[in-house]
């Protein structure tokens, strides 16, 4: 007999489209603060991440370092559409 927790664990979200799954919530990020490095080195940069997955970032992409100081790249399109430079004074 498969355990709930072996169906879980064996599940592939690739599948999962908005359209094709129930509920789908509404969400809004917690406006916290994180630090980012912008990189440009021609070859571009790789990371471990803190669950020890490996990642790839492109010349300009940034590096953030979030709240609990893991470490991960993040496009330079998306990290300009999600985030605002905050002041000294914020």
């Amino acid at each position: 007999m498969t355990t709930l927790t072996e169906i879980v664990n064996s599940f592939n979200a690739d599948e999962i489209t908005l359209n094709n799954w129930e509920p789908v919530l509404k969400v809004r990020k917690k406006p916290i603060i994180v630090h980012a490095i912008q990189l440009h080195f021609p070859e571009g940069f790789s990371v471990t991440t803190k669950e020890g997955v490996y990642l790839r970032g492109k010349p300009g992409d940034y590096l953030i370092f979030g709240v609990e100081g893991e470490k991960y790249p993040c496009d330079k399109q998306i990290f300009e559409k999600t985030h605002d430079i905050v002041t000294e004074d914020e």
